[in-house]
């Protein structure tokens, strides 16, 4: 799986996904219009308050 991250996590959930075989993209720095952009790409998002997760951005992430 391919997993987003969109807020700073633990490395330790990193580097627990990276071991169970998952790739970590970790968009700290991407704005929401980027991440928007390639949410399609990806199999699943951890984030925490940065932006709100909607309706509309679930409908375009076909993957999560």
């Amino acid at each position: 799986m391919i997993i987003l991250h969109a807020d700073s996590n633990h490395p330790t959930l990193i580097q627990q996904l990276a071991d169970a075989g998952h790739t970590n993209i970790e968009a700290y720095n991407q704005s929401e219009q980027e991440i928007l952009e390639n949410q399609h790409l990806y199999d699943g998002i951890v984030i925490r308050s940065r932006f709100k997760i909607g309706k509309d951005f679930l409908d375009a992430a076909p993957n999560l």
